[in-house]
């Protein structure tokens, strides 16, 4: 069967396509569509707290990074493991 072969070159690329979305959604702001650190935006142009609010922007980015990284690892980590068991 092919799929659990595919799997430890499959399960990192996809991963990292993810994570890689994630982080890159900050840059969607620049075009004016919303997310989290558009928000963010719109909360310190009505009570002119930056820095407090970037550094909770980048806390949330920070746990979405690692609640999808973890798994990621895992998953990697239980694939690897059946593969230098074959070798």
């Amino acid at each position: 069967m092919i799929i659990p072969q595919t799997m430890p070159a499959v399960i990192p690329a996809t991963g990292n396509q993810v994570i890689g979305m994630l982080k890159e959604t900050s840059l969607v702001s620049v075009l004016g569509l919303a997310d989290l650190l558009n928000s963010a935006q719109s909360i310190y142009a009505r009570n002119y707290q930056t820095i407090p609010l970037l550094i909770v922007a980048s806390i949330w980015y920070l746990i979405m990074t690692l609640v999808l990284s973890v798994p990621q690892s895992m998953i990697e980590r239980r694939f690897s493991r059946s593969t230098r068991a074959r070798l």
